[in-house]
């Protein structure tokens, strides 16, 4: 736990999976991209294993047992990488209360694009 904020923890190592897995955690997680908070800060741009790069900041999300940090790389973990996610960062995502949506192709294989959410701070 990081300042009173869970970290959804998801590092993949390997290539993406041909095909995405789009189901109910993955359309869970679409729906807590767009409603969550953004934190800007300057801790850089991430790149996935895979060679996709995240939009450079952190995201808040709010689960059922806390706040989670993580960043626009998630729906395209849990769609493209889902044989490396652990059981417990699966666990947190089903905790997410944000309803449903299906992933954009922007969510899923452009995240550094995706464009700012409604509720945007300063890195604390």
């Amino acid at each position: 736990m990081t300042n009173g904020y869970d970290l959804l923890r998801i590092v993949p190592k390997n290539n993406a999976l041909d095909t995405p897995v789009i189901d109910q955690l993955t359309s869970m997680m679409t729906a807590a991209l767009r409603k969550c908070r953004r934190v800007s800060c300057e801790h850089g741009i991430t790149t996935c294993s895979c060679g996709v790069r995240d939009s450079g900041e952190e995201l808040i999300l709010q689960g059922e047992t806390g706040s989670l940090i993580t960043t626009s790389l998630c729906v395209h973990f849990l769609a493209f990488h889902r044989d490396e996610v652990p059981s417990i960062e699966l666990a947190k995502v089903a905790n997410l209360r944000y309803g449903t949506a299906e992933p954009t192709v922007e969510e899923l294989v452009y995240p550094q694009a995706i464009g700012s959410a409604p509720d945007r701070v300063a890195c604390r």
